[in-house]
């Protein structure tokens, strides 16, 4: 057995926060606030609304109904917000807009997340869990161009599998939906000839552009909300099905999910970490986000927006100001150490940062302390000393990047403990040897984090959670361990393995959930990466 091990510097410079103190919210009481809109973000709402009922006994009330109604039920008056993935449009725009409010209103990014091509698929009696999809490819899908599972340009994505014979069903959203809008936004603008060919096949403008109501046509089946479209390819009789729908409601039914080819030719899968650096493009409009050329990021990535009023107006008062005021920073600060669980990515620093800003233009919001455990919108760093040891006479080996520092956003209080989660670099594991050799393992390995100040200061790896994904590979049988989970993690652990001859990239998050009496400061620890061949 040769073992190649490869060491690692973690420094995390974040000031761990203290237990949660007397806030604005819990000072004085928050008036009930309503709002209505996205099912895409429904999830990351309703865990924030658990999290504030319980921290400062609000009540915040939400239905996911759609972007669409959504905005409607704000422009009425009828809500104190929206949740929505699309602006406010012009009826004359041809898809039956939204008029925007007659009050002065805006709008703070509010939860991040992937649109993922949900599938149910096997082959040769397999289910398919690693299948692989151009963008190209899933227009054509999703506009009756590909038909077949085994079509060659499917093919050709997925060499490594032997695809089935079978008629493609694509599941789309019968009611207008935010979903709908990115998804066929993406396609309009990242693969406009093959959206604009389908349009005029249907008799309509060839510069159709992006729409909230998908024109359903040949194969295609329609089913109302996130959870009708994810439902029905979870059933057996959604085998050979394709769905678009917010990560979250993947996850949470349990469906195997396509790595996207993106702008800078890797295929990637919707992990939190693809979704965070896609969104660092965010304000480059689509083609920074869509057209990301990092080879790490997520093409399908977006965010969902809270709409909020910037005047007094109708049933809408100054108390209810500040209570969305206090329930919108909740969800930029805390409430982002949340989401990812569910399925979502936390918001890049750049959107928190933006979202924070906007906090004080609501009316009654103007005394909200939006630092108020959120200590800084700007990632914390991650310094990285790597040595590598060369495997002898074998063409086994693990490669790490030497300047690729990984990025942790602001902590945040979940249950008055302080958590921050960070992106770890990317590795490489190379393996050209025969295919008589057994495979590979990676384990892991974690020291305390230490307090650089007070060295009696510890916290123990059992509160560091670690997770490993796969990024790209062209080996067979390569796939991550099961994630240590922080607060039971147990060190040294399983990280990787894989068999067959390729190339393996790996991406990983750490997560460091600090226990409640541990002082603010700042903490090092080492994370020893060891390759050992079977």
């Amino acid at each position: 057995m040769t073992a190649l091990s490869a060491a690692l510097s973690l420094t995390l410079a974040a000031a761990l926060l203290g237990p949660l103190g007397a806030s604005p919210a819990q000072a004085a009481a928050l008036v009930p606030i309503t709002g209505t809109g996205s099912t895409w973000a429904q999830n990351a709402l309703d865990i924030w609304r658990k999290g504030v009922a319980s921290s400062y006994g609000q009540t915040v009330n939400y239905t996911g109904s759609g972007s669409r109604n959504g905005l409607a039920d704000f422009a009425s008056g009828a809500t104190d917000f929206a949740v929505s993935e699309q602006p406010f449009e012009s009826p004359a725009d041809g898809d039956g807009g939204i008029r925007a409010p007659d009050f002065s209103y805006g709008s703070l990014p509010i939860a991040a997340g992937a649109t993922s091509l949900a599938y149910n698929l096997r082959a040769t009696g397999t289910r398919v869990n690693d299948l692989q999809l151009s963008g190209d490819t899933v227009a054509k899908i999703f506009t009756g161009v590909i038909t077949v599972w085994n079509d060659p340009a499917i093919q050709a994505d997925n060499p490594q599998i032997a695809l089935p014979a079978q008629t493609i069903t694509p599941i789309v959203r019968a009611d207008a939906s935010g979903s709908t809008e990115v998804f066929t936004r993406w396609m309009a603008t990242q693969h406009e000839g093959v959206w604009s060919d389908y349009c005029v096949r249907r008799g309509e403008s060839a510069s159709c552009g992006a729409t909230s109501q998908y024109p359903v046509s040949g194969a295609m089946k329609a089913q109302s909300g996130s959870l009708g479209v994810a439902g029905y390819v979870s059933q057996s009789y959604g085998d050979g099905s394709i769905t678009y729908v917010e990560n979250s409601y993947a996850v949470k039914s349990g469906l195997a999910t396509a790595k996207l080819l993106n702008a800078g030719g890797s295929f990637v899968a919707p992990s939190a970490a693809a979704v965070g650096i896609a969104l660092q493009g965010a304000g480059a409009g689509d083609g920074g986000v869509f057209a990301n050329q990092d080879p790490r990021a997520y093409p399908l990535s977006s965010y969902a927006s809270m709409i909020v009023p910037n005047a007094v107006w109708a049933s809408f008062t100054t108390e209810k100001g500040r209570s969305l005021g206090e329930f919108a920073r909740y969800a930029l600060c805390e409430g982002q150490a949340l989401v990812e669980s569910l399925g979502y990515a936390p918001l890049p620093a750049n959107l928190v940062s933006a979202g924070l800003a906007k906090i004080r233009s609501i009316p009654g919001a103007e005394s909200v302390d939006v630092t108020a455990n959120c200590e800084s919108p700007t990632p914390n760093s991650v310094g990285l000393s790597v040595t590598t040891i060369q495997a002898v006479d074998t063409p086994l080996s693990i490669e790490f990047p030497a300047d690729d520092p990984a990025g942790f956003g602001q902590p945040g209080l979940v249950n008055g403990v302080s958590v921050v989660t960070g992106a770890l670099p990317e590795i490489t594991v190379h393996d050209g040897r025969v295919s008589s050799e057994q495979g590979w393992d990676v384990a892991a390995n974690l020291t305390p984090f230490t307090s650089t100040t007070d060295a009696s200061q510890t916290i123990s790896t059992r509160h560091v959670g670690l997770r490993a994904f796969v990024v790209t590979t062209t080996a067979a049988g390569s796939a991550p361990a099961t994630p240590q989970v922080a607060g039971t993690a147990v060190y040294p652990a399983q990280y990787a393995s894989g068999s067959g001859a390729g190339e393996t990239v790996l991406g990983g998050e750490v997560t460091l959930v600090s226990p409640a009496n541990s002082p603010a400061g700042t903490y090092t620890a080492k994370l020893t990466l060891t390759i050992t061949s079977r």
